[in-house]
C-alpha cells in the first residue's frame, strides 16, 4: 500500500500538470479556476497529512527524549566519530553523523535497560526518517553496509554502553 503523503505528492504533480496543460492550451477561465481549486484542495490535504505525520514522528521520537538528551551526549557522539573516522571514511558526512547518533542512542537506551525490541524500533524509525530526508534532498547514500561494519557497530554499542553507565 502506498504511503498517503507519497500518493498526495503524485496527485499534486498530476493536478499541476493538468493546470499547466489547461493554461498552455487556452482552456476556459472556468476550467482553469476549477483545476486550480482542485489543486488547492489536494495541497491543503497534503499539508494537513504532513502535520499529522510530523506530530506522530515527534511523539515517537520524543518517547525517550529524557533518556537520550544528556549532558554528555555531544561528548559521546564526538568520541564515536573519532572511533569510526578511519573505518567509515567511504561514507558521506551525513551518513557518518547518523551512524554516530545511532550508536549513541542504542547505547544510552541499552544502558537504561530499555528492551532490545524497543531500541530497534527507535533506531529503525530514525533510520527511516533519515533515509527519507536524504532522498528528499537528492543525496545518494552508500548502497550497503559491509558485515565488518555491522560487527563493529555492535562492539561500539557495547563500548559506549559501559561508558554511559559510568556517567549515569
Amino acid at each position: 500500500m502506498e504511503n498517503g503523503l507519497i500518493k498526495l505528492r503524485k496527485e499534486i504533480k498530476e493536478k499541476r500538470d493538468a493546470l499547466d496543460f489547461a493554461i498552455d492550451n487556452n482552456s476556459s477561465r472556468e476550467d482553469v479556476i476549477k483545476i486550480g481549486k482542485q489543486l488547492d484542495d489536494i495541497i491543503a490535504k497534503y499539508l494537513k497529512e504532513s502535520e499529522k505525520d510530523e506530530t506522530q514522528k515527534n511523539k515517537y521520537i520524543g518517547k525517550y527524549i529524557n533518556i537520550i538528551e544528556t549532558d554528555y551526549k555531544d561528548e559521546i557522539i564526538n568520541m564515536v566519530k573519532i572511533d569510526i573516522k578511519d573505518i567509515l571514511d567511504y561514507m558521506i558526512d551525513e551518513e557518518q553523523e547518523h551512524f554516530c547518533n545511532n550508536v549513541y542512542i542504542y547505547s544510552v537506551l541499552k544502558a537504561n535497560n530499555i528492551n532490545e525490541e524497543e531500541i530497534l524500533k527507535q533506531i529503525m524509525y530514525r533510520n527511516t526518517i533519515f533515509l527519507h530526508d536524504m532522498e528528499q534532498r537528492g543525496i545518494e547514500l552508500t548502497p550497503s553496509i559491509p558485515k565488518l561494519v555491522e560487527d563493529y557497530y555492535i562492539k561500539l554499542i557495547d563500548k559506549y554502553e559501559k561508558i554511559i553507565k559510568k556517567r549515569m
